[in-house]
């Protein structure tokens, strides 16, 4: 039986941890070990101390960081991992009792170079508020990169993708030792990057339609306004790190007209309802994204 380990990095959202912990312990393959790294500058001391005091099925191992981002966080905690794979989780998403056997078995029923596994990915207000989900749109953010985005009818139909998002992802831990996180994006597109780095390298993901999880998006659930500035600059500036730095002249020039008609139709966006993100047009992503 493969040993999987759990990395998660938590910032904030101090009332999904519990929930978070539990489905993990529900798990019909159980992860062995926790890696739980804690980006957080709110600190609510008795409930991590109740959390962390309780006896777990699996080892739980917590440290309390600064902010390193998303990418260098889990970097730190696959570089600990002994397991054979590892369980990529948001600190917003809540995955059924199943998840992770569902995926493992994508990787022994294959002949394929598989990189990365995830389940259908649902979209929630909160991760209590099913009743409100529908399709998660980072699997349609991250595969339009790959040029293998699925329809919004095919959404929870299992097929081969060219990335899949790290809200929730199983992968082969000797796969991130080798094609670690670029702890440059800090937080958005990281998981773009990645994909595309390994899907460069001849590699594919899929998603099984036999399990679910649920990712909380408060904020899309409201209106663009809501979104703080700076995440919305570092999601446009990490767009252009991420096509700067995996896409081919060839790919380049083929899509270029597609590129175009996107940035015309981003710019004209910005320059009428959304002006503080001109911003990203004269500064480096660098000096955005931090």
């Amino acid at each position: 039986m493969k040993s999987v380990a759990v990395s998660l990095i938590t910032f904030q959202k101090h009332e999904n941890r519990l929930k978070i912990l539990e489905s993990l312990e529900n798990q019909s393959h159980e992860p062995e070990v926790v890696y739980w790294r804690d980006h957080s500058t709110t600190i609510i001391d008795s409930l991590d101390d109740s959390l962390l005091g309780k006896n777990r099925s699996f080892e739980l191992n917590f440290e309390r960081t600064a902010n390193l981002g998303f990418g260098i966080g889990h970097n730190r905690n696959i570089e600990k991992i002994t397991q054979d794979f590892v369980l990529i989780l948001n600190d917003d998403a809540l995955i059924e009792e199943n998840y992770i056997e569902e995926c493992l078995k994508s990787f022994e029923s294959t002949e394929a170079k598989l990189a990365g596994v995830t389940g259908a990915l649902w979209e929630v207000s909160s991760i209590d508020a099913s009743e409100k989900f529908k399709p998660d749109l980072d699997l349609f953010r991250i595969n339009s990169f790959r040029k293998t985005s699925p329809s919004k009818g095919d959404q929870i139909k299992a097929n081969t993708l060219g990335g899949v998002t790290c809200v929730a992802a199983l992968f082969p831990t000797p796969l991130l030792m080798k094609f670690p996180f670029d702890g440059a994006y800090f937080m958005y597109f990281e998981d773009v990057d990645l994909a595309w780095r390994l899907s460069n390298a001849g590699y594919e993901f899929r998603r099984v339609r036999s399990t679910n999880a649920y990712h909380e998006r408060s904020y899309r659930f409201g209106k663009r306004q809501s979104v703080p500035v700076e995440l919305r600059k570092r999601v446009w500036s990490n767009r252009y790190r991420s096509i700067r730095k995996n896409e081919t002249m060839l790919s380049f020039l083929i899509r270029l007209p597609m590129l175009l008609g996107y940035e015309l139709v981003q710019f004209t966006f910005a320059v009428l309802f959304d002006r503080k993100m001109l911003e990203i047009y004269w500064k480096s992503p660098s000096q955005v994204s931090r």
